[in-house]
């Protein structure tokens, strides 16, 4: 990703009221992921305004008790995160819905 993209994208994550991360076996190891939740973070934690972190758990996502997470993965999962059950319709349309609750809007 060229700098002046990395740069807006950065922007956009420290200007925006809401954070969603999707998560699964493989999160953690992504480099790009791991700027976004630290840029996510530092909103919460360093400036005078709320951002709402909400981690969506992929379906089969379990945290390895063996696995040495990195501490910015570890702080993403302290946050209320949404589980995807299964893998089909329903159960997508079920973590839509409580998403939109969470961002405030009703679900149809």
């Amino acid at each position: 990703m060229p700098n002046r993209d990395l740069l807006k994208l950065r922007d956009t994550v420290r200007a925006s009221d809401y954070f969603i991360c999707l998560v699964s076996s493989e999160t953690h190891k992504s480099r790009n992921v791991e700027k976004e939740v630290r840029w996510a973070k530092e909103v919460e934690l360093e400036n005078n305004r709320d951002i709402t972190i909400i981690p969506i758990l992929q379906v089969g996502f379990q945290i390895q008790a063996e696995t040495d997470y990195p501490d910015w993965f570890t702080w993403l999962l302290t946050k209320n995160g949404i589980p995807v059950s299964n893998e089909n319709p329903l159960d997508y349309s079920r973590t839509i819905d409580q998403l939109l609750n969470r961002l405030g809007k009703v679900a149809l």
